[in-house]
This record gives structure tokens, C-alpha cells and sequence, in this order.
């Protein structure tokens, strides 16, 4: 029997390093995909909220009101900031820096939720959306 055992050992190992370095070569892929999946959803919650804000203006603009209020904080009062995140259904932090009055739309906002952060950038002279999603990671915290 001990024959026997030391007969497949060599077969054992290799069966052993191969599984190895299978899962050193699928655990960085499947991380990366799970990244941009999270990221590719974050960015559809952005979408959301941008339509969420212009479907909002025509409603405010018809009451003779403004979706943005450069004075509040997260560049909208807390009544609308609760609304385009209901409509949408975001559930992360909005903030609108900027407000284009003639297209009725946002020039430039943020979204951050969880460990990403959306920012939207109206670009006027191309006429065009941008979208860039970005993942935040903590690198020094002296508070703790």
C-alpha cells in the first residue's frame, strides 16, 4: 500500500500546483470583473439621476422654480435631493456643482456611492455627455 501511495504522489502534486495556479490566475479575474460590474452599475444609477434632474426641471420650471440652489448644500434643497434620489432610486450621495438654465440640464454633478464616485461633465462646446467612474480607496487615515 505505502508503494502504491508513493507510486501517485508525483500525480497528487501536479494535480496540486496545477490547482494552485488556477486559482492564483481566476482570483485577480474575477475581482477585476466584479469591479466593473459594480462600476457599470454605479454608472447606470448616474444615468438615472441626470434624466431623473431634467424630467425635474420641467416640472420646477413649470411652478416658475429652480432645480439648482447654489446656496444648499449638495447644490440642491433637501426636498429635491430626496426626490431625484427616490425617482431614480440612488441611494449614494448627489451633489450638483453646476447648472445649464438653457438646455435644462445639469452641466456638472457627482455621484458617490459606496467605494466609487460618477462625475458627469456637461461639455457645451462638443455638445456632449461625459461619464467617468472612478474607484475611491482610502490610502492614509490619521484619525485612527
Amino acid at each position: 500500500m505505502l508503494k502504491r501511495i508513493k507510486e501517485k504522489l508525483p500525480r497528487l502534486m501536479i494535480y496540486l500546483m496545477i490547482l494552485v495556479v488556477v486559482i492564483l490566475i481566476l482570483t485577480p479575474v474575477i475581482q477585476h470583473y466584479r469591479k466593473v460590474t459594480e462600476a457599470r452599475t454605479i454608472l447606470s444609477e448616474a444615468k438615472n439621476i441626470q434624466l431623473t434632474m431634467r424630467l425635474l426641471s420641467i416640472q420646477y420650471n413649470a411652478s416658475g422654480q429652480s432645480i439648482y440652489d447654489p446656496a444648499a448644500d449638495g447644490g440642491m434643497s433637501e426636498a429635491t435631493a430626496r426626490e431625484v434620489a427616490y425617482m431614480s432610486g440612488a441611494e449614494g450621495e448627489i451633489i450638483l456643482l453646476s447648472w445649464n438654465h438653457t438646455y435644462e440640464k445639469p452641466e456638472r454633478f457627482l455621484y458617490r456611492s459606496g467605494d466609487y464616485m460618477v462625475i458627469y461633465q456637461y461639455e457645451l462646446d462638443r455638445d456632449q455627455d461625459t461619464w467617468e467612474v472612478n474607484e475611491l480607496n482610502r490610502i492614509l487615515d490619521p484619525g485612527k
